[in-house]
This record gives C-alpha cells, sequence and structure tokens, in this order.
C-alpha cells in the first residue's frame, strides 16, 4: 500500500513509526525505573539495608540507588543521575 505514497508522505509516515518506537522505548524504560525504585524503597525503608546491599542485590550501581532514594524522598530528578 505505501508504494502508492509520494516521498514526503513515505518520509512523514517513516518520522511517525520512529517517533512512535521512541515512544513505545522511553514508556518501557519509565516502567521499568518505577519499578526498580519501589524495589529499592522497599529494601531500604523495611529490610534496613545499606545502598551498597541493595546495589548489589538488584545489581545496580550504587550511585543510582542513592539517586532513586534521593529522587523518591524529595520529589526531584537530579540530571545525570543515570536514568
Amino acid at each position: 500500500m505505501e508504494r502508492f505514497y509520494s516521498r514526503p508522505q513515505r518520509q512523514a509516515v517513516a518520522e511517525m513509526r520512529a517517533r512512535i518506537a521512541r515512544e513505545i522505548e522511553t514508556h518501557r524504560m519509565l516502567r521499568i525505573r518505577e519499578a526498580q525504585t519501589a524495589r529499592v524503597l522497599e529494601l531500604w525503608h523495611t529490610g534496613g539495608l545499606s545502598t551498597l546491599c541493595i546495589a548489589q542485590q538488584l545489581s545496580l550501581d550504587e550511585a543510582d540507588v542513592c539517586a532513586l532514594i534521593e529522587e523518591a524522598e524529595t520529589g526531584f530528578c537530579k540530571q545525570g543521575s543515570g536514568f
């Protein structure tokens, strides 16, 4: 069906598909981050684990664990936190 589209129309369709793919990937990454944050906070508050122990248990960098905790507790996302 696409063969009947003009070159600008095909380009517009390709750009739209690329944008949709980026949005899907962004949504997926946000869901992963939400799950990681929930697990980190669970271990931090109820497990009494150190940030290093949490990082080792979840295969994350300790700096990322600290950034997740800080972001969740302050409601502020630091730029360059790796997420």
